[in-house]
This record gives structure tokens, sequence and C-alpha cells, in this order.
């Protein structure tokens, strides 16, 4: 029987998520870039929404072989909202919640495979679409996509049917938080820079961290 999981609409659970996750990879002693911790959190948020769930039920794959079909109708001109791109992460995302949800069995290497590869494709096709951090974070969780896993499978079983507290907040958080923002800026400038607009970027996946962190403790 699995364990009971916190619902909620994920923009409201997101920072809860946000610090309860960055207080058990301390906890755990658990090494995560900031990109990667915020980003991972705002899945779990996401897929512990039973909204969000079902307004993604079209898109998920009964069979992964599906993907195929997509890669190849690929539009390199659509950029970075082309269905490949959110295909293939929606899916990643939603394989890797259900597999760490589960008993761990020897079979786990053989299902990690198919999130793995579709971490990859997003991965691919962001860089072409010009999103390098989005591409980062989904390289990252295709390569690392067995301890990631491990910890999110770890993590769930924590929560017991229950949102993280919000506060307090470690030293060693805020400076994760900090150097999300500061990774932010860079980019921020970067895209001016090369002349990329950021308002193609993917809203859903999109990190706003120094937003949250002002609304934390605003009681909004």
């Amino acid at each position: 029987m699995e364990p009971e999981l916190p619902g909620g609409v994920w923009k409201d659970t997101y920072s809860h998520h946000l610090l309860g996750l960055g207080r058990f990879l301390e906890k755990n002693k658990t090494s995560m870039q900031a990109e990667n911790f915020v980003y991972l959190a705002g899945m779990i948020a996401r897929w512990l929404d039973k909204d969000y769930k079902e307004d993604t039920e079209t898109f998920i794959m009964e069979d992964p072989e599906e993907m195929d079909h997509v890669v190849r109708r690929h539009s390199p001109f659509i950029g970075q909202n082309a269905p490949v791109v959110t295909i293939s992460r929606l899916n990643a995302e939603f394989l890797t919640i259900t597999i760490a949800q589960k008993e761990k069995s020897v079979f786990r290497q053989f299902e990690l495979k198919t999130p793995k590869k579709f971490f990859g494709i997003a991965s691919t096709y962001s860089y072409q679409a010009g999103n390098k951090n989005l591409a980062e974070i989904f390289r990252f969780f295709s390569m690392k996509i067995n301890p990631i896993t491990e910890v999110l499978g770890s993590y769930l079983d924590s929560l017991d049917g229950k949102l993280p507290e919000h506060s307090p907040i470690t030293e060693g958080l805020w400076d994760k938080f900090g150097k999300s923002l500061n990774s932010r800026n860079k980019r921020k400038e970067y895209n001016e820079k090369m002349g990329i607009e950021e308002e193609i970027v993917d809203r859903d996946s999109e990190v706003e961290v120094n937003k949250l962190i002002r609304g934390l403790f605003s009681g909004n």
C-alpha cells in the first residue's frame, strides 16, 4: 500500500516542498545545485496536485515508443514551446514520481531507463531552442536519475501525509536560495545580450525564487 501523500494546489504547496526538501537534503547530507533542487521541489508540488495530474493525463504515453513518433514530427522552428519538449518533460517527471513511490525492486534499474531517456530528449531540444538553463537541469536529471529517484522516494516517505512546515529556514537554505538568484540574474543578462526573450520560457518550469522568498511570510 502506497503511503498517503499531501495534496493541494501546487502553486500553494510549492514553497512548503521547497523548504521541506531543502531541510531533508541538508539532514541527509545530500548535495544538489540550487537550480536542480528548486526544480525538483516544483516537480514534487506539481505531481502531488490532483488537478495538475488530471490536466496532464492526455500527454502521458501508455507506450514509451510513442515518443519516437513525437521526435520525428518535431519542427525546429517552433522553439521552446515545442510539443517534444513539453511531452518528454511531462512523461519523464510522471515516470520518475511513479517509480519513486514504488517499493524498490530488482526491476528499478530497467524501469528508470525510460525517464532517463525522456529527460535526455527534453534536454536536447531545450538546448536547440536556446533554453540552456532548463536544458542543463534536464541533463542533470537524465544523468542522475537513479540517486534522484532514491532521494525522491525517501522524501515522499518522510512526509507522512503532511506538508512540510515553512520554518525554520536554515543558513544553508538561504545560501542555496542566493545561488539560485545569482544564477537567474546571470541567465537574464545572457538572454538580453543574445536577444533571447524570456517570455518564451516555459513558465511551468521557471523558478521565481526571489518572489517566493518575499511571499513566504507575508501570509498570502
